[in-house]
């Protein structure tokens, strides 16, 4: 996905079919930053986490959809 398309509070499925919820982007030392949240498979949330907007995007296939 392209990263300027992303928005926080949304859900994406990532390539490897895992779920994180992004929580907000951050913008440090002119580098934007991914804080998201892992959701199990169970509905069980992890640890929040962070990395690069870009790398985030790149993993991610599109917005998850709840049924």
């Amino acid at each position: 996905m392209k990263y300027k398309s992303m928005k926080a509070g949304q859900t994406y499925v990532l390539r490897n079919g895992l779920i994180r919820r992004l929580d907000r982007i951050e913008e440090e030392n002119n580098k934007q930053w991914a804080l998201y949240t892992p959701i199990g498979k169970g509905g069980s949330f992890g640890a929040p986490k962070r990395c690069s907007l870009e790398t985030f995007a790149g993993l991610a296939m599109a917005k998850a959809v709840s049924t």
